[in-house]
């Protein structure tokens, strides 16, 4: 389970003011659709997995 603290080490809650609220990149990941697309409606995300370690070959890749 993550706490507070962990989630703000990942940087997916920042300091404002005097509470943590979430950074873009956590609304980003976490967010509901409505608050990405309030937000930040052309964020974009792409992952993609490799074999080995020199991310040469895909094995999985979506955009």
């Amino acid at each position: 389970m993550l706490d507070k603290s962990k989630l703000e080490s990942l940087g997916i809650l920042v300091p404002f003011a005097v509470k943590l609220v979430p950074s873009i990149g956590g609304i980003i990941l976490f967010g509901n659709k409505k608050t990405r697309s309030r937000i930040c409606p052309d964020a974009r995300l792409s992952c993609a997995r490799f074999r080995g370690i020199d991310k040469s070959e895909f094995l999985y890749r979506r955009f």
